[in-house]
């Protein structure tokens, strides 16, 4: 298991998604009330503000949903105005990642009996098949 460290200064990281490569992808969120901040990629061991990795524009990323093996990823962002956008990411494999400055820390080995919790078994459900409320974006 490994920690993933926000990136964005927020006080919480969520993992949503993580595919064949270890790369995983999810977002940031304060811890007021959940709001969703920032959309996250972990790879290589870093974290990354997707925002940050792509031409400006005025779409924030808020949350990567989905990453398939090819690095495409899922997700969904806010414009200024308060409209929500759906957003695919479509990886240049010929553009490598930057160096980043957040590193992913592995976690202390579990001790305890294991959660059985339906949260933690819908979890355990959705990373071994998958998510089911966006079929459609699994290619």
């Amino acid at each position: 298991m490994t920690d993933l460290p926000p990136v964005g200064g927020a006080p919480n990281a969520f993992g949503n998604a993580v595919n064949d490569h270890g790369q995983v992808v999810g977002n940031e969120n304060n811890a007021k009330n959940s709001q969703e901040l920032i959309a996250v990629l972990w790879s290589g061991g870093h974290g990354y503000d997707l925002n940050t990795l792509v031409a400006p524009n005025p779409l924030q990323m808020i949350s990567a949903d989905y990453i398939n093996n090819r690095g495409d990823i899922f997700g969904h962002g806010v414009l200024p105005n308060g409209d929500q956008r759906v957003i695919l990411l479509v990886r240049n494999p010929g553009v490598p990642l930057p160096p980043a400055s957040t590193p992913a820390r592995p976690l202390p080995a579990i001790t305890g009996p294991p959660d059985r919790s339906i949260s933690v078994n819908l979890a355990l459900h959705a990373a071994h098949h998958g998510p089911t409320s966006v079929p459609s974006a699994r290619h």
